[in-house]
């Protein structure tokens, strides 16, 4: 019973194309299943389900390199634990192991996913709601030196890498998107002309010698200025303490000479 159930799901939401887009606003349409079925006493044979009727299963046995060789089977011939199924649902993918595991979890796993799509499109609202305060040249030639440094083997990063590692990956919905990742790109490439940054074969920039020393001097420099922020503030205030002083000194010896009155209470 178990296996013709879902032998008929499966056949109501089977996939009609061979490609599965990772486009989130397309995948969040989707519902179907992807399943895999060996058979044999060593699970020697392998087959991708096409189709369910006239009480027989329509499947491409696996050839060696493809999924090629239309092949009938019987539902009674079918063992549940020899299922594999991936379950494409609103943006999502699960995968089970046996029908067993897919009757258990299926509809606790729908539910979840409506719920985390739900979490995810109410962050993303609130995202756009911001605005995306762009990034001074050095705060990106930053992002891209960190990235050069976080592997063995040193390597670029793309414009739109930095901009997940500034904004996240929900800059890609927000209505500034496209005006901010123009920005973006005309800094690094602004970094590129003062040779900072390069563009290598790929079309990503990768992080100069030169990136250092920029880097350095400037925080060298902004070192420098809240260090004489701070002495400014510490004069001020000591300035503000003796103003204070004289006036009470001048307050209280004018009182002394009779020029003032006594305060009294």
């Amino acid at each position: 019973m178990m296996i013709q159930f879902w032998l008929k799901q499966f056949n109501k939401k089977k996939h009609d194309s061979d490609r599965i887009t990772l486009n989130f606003d397309v995948a969040i349409h989707y519902d179907f299943y992807d399943v895999r079925m060996t058979t044999g006493k060593n699970e020697e044979h392998l087959y991708m389900f096409k189709s369910f009727s006239g009480g027989r299963v329509q499947a491409l046995k696996y050839d060696g390199s493809a999924f090629s060789i239309m092949t009938e089977l019987k539902p009674e011939d079918l063992n549940q634990q020899y299922f594999s199924v991936r379950h494409y649902y609103k943006a999502n993918e699960f995968i089970y192991n046996n029908l067993k595991e897919l009757t258990l979890k299926n509809t606790f796993h729908k539910i979840t996913a409506l719920s985390g799509n739900f979490r995810r499109s109410y962050a993303q609202y609130r995202f756009n709601k911001r605005t995306l305060l762009m990034k001074d040249r050095l705060e990106i030639l930053s992002v891209v030196l960190d990235e050069y440094f976080i592997e063995d083997k040193p390597h670029g990063i793309s414009s739109i890498s930095v901009m997940n590692e500034i904004y996240t990956s929900k800059w890609l919905f927000h209505p500034e998107s496209t005006n901010s990742h123009n920005r973006i790109r005309f800094y690094l490439n602004s970094l590129v002309a003062s040779g900072d940054l390069k563009i290598d074969g790929t079309g990503n920039y990768l992080a100069q010698p030169k990136a250092l020393e920029t880097l350095e001097k400037y925080r060298h420099e902004n070192d420098r200025e809240q260090r004489d922020s701070k002495i400014k503030n510490w004069t001020l205030f000591w300035s503000i303490l003796a103003v204070i002083f004289t006036v009470f000194s001048a307050w209280g010896t004018l009182v002394q000479a009779g020029i003032l009155p006594k305060w009294t209470l």
